[in-house]
């Protein structure tokens, strides 16, 4: 599996840089679903999905990074990605 996932890896982050969006989406839903807990994986995934225009599902993530952060004391970290969240809810 580790093959696997560096490929997965390698090619989201080719696709975050150079596109298409939509593809690196699913390139970057693909290493969530394999290493959730891997909060870099999460954050570019919503900035993604803020650049598709996927608003809701990038507050999502963007709601689970910020409840880790917190969770485990954090709080700076935690209040800059509820502050970028909330910038783009207006």
């Amino acid at each position: 599996m580790g093959s696997k996932l560096d490929k997965i890896r390698e090619e989201a982050q080719k696709l975050a840089i150079k596109g298409p969006v939509d593809r690196a989406v699913k390139a970057y839903e693909q290493l969530v679903a394999m290493e959730p807990a891997v909060l870099g994986h999460r954050q570019r995934l919503a900035d993604l999905l803020l650049k598709a225009g996927r608003t809701d599902d990038a507050r999502n993530e963007y709601e689970v990074i910020g409840k880790n952060f917190s969770g485990n004391g954090f709080y700076l970290k935690a209040i800059a990605i509820y502050t970028a969240q909330g910038s783009f809810s207006q």
